[in-house]
C-alpha cells in the first residue's frame, strides 16, 4: 500500500513550487527578458560581476525551491531539512521589512512569516516526522 500523503505536507510542496516559479516570472519581469540575464552572464565587462551574481542566486534559488517542493512530496527527509532551513532563513530576512513598513508589504511579509513559521512547526510535529523516517 502507498503512503498518504497528508494534506499539510501537500500545500508546503505546492506553495514552495509556487515560490520557485514566482522568483523566476519576478526575475523575467525585473530583467525583461531572459536576454538580458544571458547577456550579463557573458558579459566580459569587470563591472558586470554584481549581475552576474544577481543571476546565479536567482537561478540558484529557483532550483532550491522546486527541488526542496518535489522532495517534501516525496517525504524525503533532506526536503524536510531544507524546507526548515530555507523557512528559518526566510523568516529572519522577512522581518526587516516587517519591522521597518507599515504598508502593503509589511502584510504580505507578515502572511509570509506565519506561513513559513506554520511550516516549520508542521514539519517538526512528532506525526509528521514519522512520516519522513525511511
Amino acid at each position: 500500500m502507498k503512503n498518504i500523503i497528508p494534506l499539510g505536507i501537500k500545500i508546503i510542496a505546492l506553495m514552495d513550487c509556487a515560490f520557485g516559479i514566482f522568483i523566476l516570472g519576478w526575475f523575467f519581469r525585473a530583467s525583461n527578458s531572459l536576454q538580458t540575464a544571458i547577456n550579463a552572464l557573458l558579459s566580459s565587462c569587470p563591472c558586470a560581476i554584481v549581475a552576474k551574481i544577481a543571476v546565479l542566486v536567482v537561478f540558484l534559488l529557483i532550483i532550491l525551491f522546486i527541488k526542496s517542493s518535489l522532495q517534501v512530496f516525496q517525504l524525503n527527509p533532506k526536503g524536510r531539512e531544507d524546507h526548515i532551513n530555507f523557512s528559518s532563513l526566510g523568516i529572519f530576512v522577512l522581518l526587516f521589512p516587517v519591522l521597518c513598513t507599515h504598508n502593503l508589504t509589511a502584510i504580505i511579509g507578515g502572511l509570509l512569516i506565519v506561513y513559513l513559521a506554520w511550516s516549520i512547526f508542521y514539519l517538526n510535529s512528532p506525526r509528521t516526522k514519522k512520516l519522513f523516517q525511511v
